[in-house]
């Protein structure tokens, strides 16, 4: 491959990542952690930190391994986007391997991968733990304003949509409320908060990391940021297919599918800010405000 061209390979998965050597960011500096000395704190660089690429792996596998031991013990709580757990059964199936034990197996390294990742970055003065509880309650309040904002947005869509179309096709609007009485009444609140960090984890990776991820791949190139069209074009493809993906299992409702659509424009430029940790865990504690909060 050309000097170029590994260049600008190299440029596209840093921006997807959400590194700091992406366009936007301020740069690693040569010789030292990114942002200076390591173990430097300061807003900037917990803003680095969060969004970079080992970082975000820091931050989330939590997610992945509670859901995916849950899952274990609780086959309700699985999500539909759940690609790894797909991917497990099958290779489980092809080596004969039967029951809950391989599973357990690979999840616990999951933790061990987690455990390493993270002495690895506090050895570097790259990750502290006094910005564990920040990170939490940067992502809590995202998550309620996404939520409020796209509440507020799909009002107002679909006030327009019922002065538009015929009287019957109005009361579809009325379901969206529905959705999270329906689903508390089928789950325990431990069941919600597993079934949440799956959803944040799994539609987070299938529908922003690697729906938006491919999309600018495909169509940008590396100057993809610099062109505002196509970054919203992606945005607004990948809410619609994270919407959509939901109503394979569930009746459609246009409440719900413009709620969740409007969910998906706000995570999706949540992710293009932040990247996939915090947008990731934002969707976790949106889902459990949802299921434990607003469903009582």
């Amino acid at each position: 491959m050309a000097p170029r061209a590994r260049r600008a390979k190299n440029s596209r998965v840093q921006q997807l990542a959400g590194a700091p050597g992406a366009p936007g960011g301020k740069g690693t500096k040569a010789g030292g952690s990114d942002g200076g000395a390591p173990g430097g704190g300061g807003v900037a660089n917990y803003l680095r930190q969060t969004r970079s690429g080992i970082g975000a792996a820091a931050l989330t596998l939590p997610l992945l391994a509670l859901h995916g031991l849950g899952g274990i013990v609780a086959e309700e709580v699985r999500n539909g986007a759940d690609i790894i757990s797909v991917g497990l059964a099958a290779a489980f199936s092809a080596l004969d391997l039967r029951g809950a034990l391989p599973y357990a197996a690979f999840y616990g390294v999951v933790v061990l991968v987690q455990a390493v990742i993270i002495a690895f970055l506090a050895s570097k003065g790259r990750l502290s733990r006094r910005w564990l509880l920040p990170f939490l309650a940067e992502c809590a309040v995202y998550a309620i304003a996404a939520g409020t904002l796209s509440s507020w947005l799909t009002s107002g869509i679909l006030d327009a949509v019922a002065n538009v179309l015929p009287s019957h096709i109005a009361p579809l609007a009325t379901t969206a409320a529905a959705a999270a009485t329906t689903a508390k009444s089928v789950i325990g609140p431990m069941d919600a908060v597993l079934l949440s960090f799956g959803a944040g984890f799994h539609e987070e990776l299938v529908f922003r990391l690697g729906g938006i991820g491919l999309m600018a791949r495909w169509w940008g190139g590396p100057s993809w940021r610099s062109r505002p069209m196509l970054v919203l074009l992606m945005l607004i493809v990948s809410s619609l297919l994270f919407s959509a993906a939901h109503h394979l299992v569930e009746p459609f409702a246009l409440g719900v599918f413009t709620f969740r659509t409007a969910m998906g424009l706000l995570f999706g430029a949540l992710f293009l800010a932040r990247g996939f940790a915090v947008v990731a865990w934002t969707h976790a504690l949106f889902d459990i405000w949802v299921l434990l909060v607003m469903a009582q």
